[in-house]
């Protein structure tokens, strides 16, 4: 049996921009995507571990908007409304760099495995991967010329993590995922669902079914009295969505 290596080179760029939509978590914590007053919730099943680890698979648009690690277990530590006001701003402000990765992704997902498997000519694919480098130069100025003070000081804190995509460029698609969890700490779902925020139906009802399902695994009086909080908590928030 011969290999192809291009075929093989253009999978192992898919299987390493899909290595870097893994994220692993700790029991009880997901992740909350921000889109305008939108959130939307994404907790991994219980059943899915990795290593012991549990372990979400992230929306691949919508992780390169701001982004949240939430605590269903953590007591609650205040408001989170100016946290999520910053972060809308903050949504706004990167609309070109989100626009820019997008950019790189669709080179170096399409373009370049594409120029492989058929075998286009060496100084067209160099120049594919000219006009990729290129795109991700522009994306790490505009990190590091942002309008967000703290956004930049969470860029030029982390430099090393700013240079990994030009080592392995399949790792752009994780670039602001990691910026954006780098700036707070996890934060607990109970004051997430109590701040000025829309969340869908099915974000709700996705949650009510995983928080049921924790439900029958907890033994501690104490978290099954914050389980319940919550549960209750996503009932009255679909209560006023069914008003509407």
């Amino acid at each position: 049996m011969v290999l192809d290596y291009n075929l093989l080179l253009a999978g192992g760029i898919w299987l390493f921009y899909l290595g870097s939509l893994l994220l692993p978590l700790a029991a009880g914590q997901g992740v909350a995507y921000l889109a305008g007053d939108t959130v939307r919730l994404d907790f991994p099943s219980w059943r899915a571990t990795f290593l012991g680890r549990r372990v979400a698979l992230l929306h691949p648009w919508r992780s390169l908007r701001p982004m949240l690690l939430v605590d269903m277990l953590a007591p609650t530590a205040g408001s989170l409304n100016q946290p999520l006001a910053r972060l809308r701003r903050l949504e706004r402000s990167q609309f070109a760099v989100r626009s820019l990765l997008l950019l790189v992704l669709l080179y170096l997902l399409l373009a370049i495995p594409a120029s492989l498997v058929l075998r286009l000519p060496g100084n067209r694919l160099l120049l594919l991967l000219a006009l990729t480098y290129g795109l991700q130069v522009l994306v790490v100025l505009a990190l590091w010329l942002g309008t967000d003070r703290a956004f930049v000081q969470t860029v030029r804190s982390r430099w090393k993590l700013v240079l990994e995509p030009f080592l392995c460029l399949p790792y752009a698609g994780q670039l602001l995922r990691k910026l954006h969890l780098g700036m707070q700490p996890s934060v607990p779902l109970a004051d997430l669902l109590r701040a000025k925020a829309h969340f869908p139906p099915d974000v709700l009802e996705a949650l009510d079914r995983q928080l049921a399902e924790l439900l029958e695994m907890q033994d501690a009086p104490a978290e099954l009295e914050q389980l319940n909080r919550l549960r209750a908590q996503i009932a009255s928030l679909q209560a006023k969505e069914n008003k509407t």
